[in-house]
């Protein structure tokens, strides 16, 4: 996306290739859709699922200063020829003054030479590709029958991530809940605008009633249980990308079909921490490419974890496809993992299986492409 944007960039400043192009956060917003979005996300997890893009290993460290966090996020799609960095983080204490709480700045280098190309506004393109993630994995693996959406929280990016689901499936209502209930309002006039229903709930509620589940929150504890998550659910979860953070039970992974991204962030900023500290699973790399059917009602979840998506900011998440036995969810970590979402024989009891590699035929699957029996 920063790519699109710096090219769109040279248009509108009427540079030449020489220079450095200095693209604002208005044309950013003006220059990338949400549709824009998806299809470049779309497009970078297949590059990544080819080995052509990969993120280079996160730094972000609090800075002992306003609370906040700092650090560089950097990848390289070399389909793309997209090479670059985002600098930036969270400041807790920004909404009170007016502004968004992640700020953020991508700088994006000729990979011929490494010089300096273009200088972008982050905040906007790190707000519509998160939401572009989650959306992705919506529509590639939440059940087409899916009716209600449920928020887990209310800030800034919420909003952009109601918007972006709402694309994906026919919603008949929006259920949400946020640790503070005074922020609700704002998410629930974008579900006004995009004619949905709203309900502010529990958090036992909301898992009892959404068929999709989108986390977005800075939580350093579970805020969803696995005992409330109904059969079929899909969860994306898009909050944890700090070593400590935390949205769901770790017991999820137990019962999921897991997709992620990268396992390496996966298991140590993102979701999945949790579960591997605690030995409840281990995940296995498998790349990912859009071909998965959604799962069924006889399935529990599908989780998914998108932990820090930089090459997809730049460009602009393979996930893992494992193999578990007798899951009913299926969770979406932007960094968590993807799955047959079928039941397994004895053989796959307590290990998720790479699917490239599972022994049973009935897996049908293979390096090239993501397909089952449903």
């Amino acid at each position: 996306m920063a790519s699109q944007c710096a090219r769109a960039g040279l248009l509108i400043m009427s540079q030449k290739n020489e220079g450095i192009v200095i693209v604002s956060e208005a044309d950013c917003q003006r220059l990338i859709s949400r549709g824009a979005a998806f299809e470049a996300v779309e497009a970078v997890f297949a590059s990544m699922a080819r080995g052509d893009a990969y993120n280079f290993p996160v730094i972000r460290e609090a800075i002992g200063h306003a609370d906040a966090l700092y650090g560089f996020k950097s990848g390289f799609d070399r389909a793309g020829l997209a090479l670059g960095l985002k600098s930036g983080g969270y400041w807790p204490g920004n909404m009170a003054r007016g502004l968004t709480n992640h700020q953020s700045t991508i700088f994006l280098f000729n990979p011929d030479t490494g010089q300096l190309k273009a200088i972008i506004g982050g905040n906007y393109l790190t707000a519509v590709r998160t939401a572009a993630a989650s959306a992705v994995s919506i529509a590639h693996l939440a059940r087409k029958d899916s009716t209600v959406l449920g928020m887990v929280g209310a800030g800034h990016q919420a909003q952009f991530q109601l918007r972006a689901a709402a694309e994906q499936r026919n919603f008949e209502r929006v259920v949400a809940w946020n640790a503070h209930p005074d922020m609700l309002p704002s998410l629930e006039a974008v579900a006004k605008e995009i004619g949905l229903p709203f309900q502010a709930v529990s958090q036992q509620e909301l898992a009892a009633q959404a068929d999709v589940i989108i986390s977005i929150t800075s939580a350093h504890e579970p805020l969803l249980m696995a005992d409330w998550i109904k059969p079929g659910t899909h969860l994306a979860c898009m909050g944890t990308d700090t070593a400590g953070k935390q949205e769901m039970d770790p017991r999820l992974f137990t019962r999921a079909s897991i997709f992620t991204d990268e396992v390496a962030q996966s298991i140590s900023i993102g979701e999945a921490q949790h579960a591997v500290s605690a030995s409840a699973c281990r995940i296995l790399p498998w790349p990912m490419l859009p071909h998965a059917r959604p799962l069924n009602k006889a399935l529990l979840a599908s989780l998914c974890k998108v932990a820090s998506l930089h090459v997809q900011t730049l460009s602009t998440d393979p996930r893992v496809s494992t193999h578990y036995p007798d899951r009913a969810c299926s969770l979406y970590s932007v960094s968590s993992a993807l799955c047959c979402q079928r039941a397994c024989t004895g053989e796959c009891q307590n290990r998720l299986i790479v699917a490239a590699h599972c022994p049973h035929a009935a897996c049908e699957s293979d390096t090239a492409h993501f397909r089952h029996s449903a």
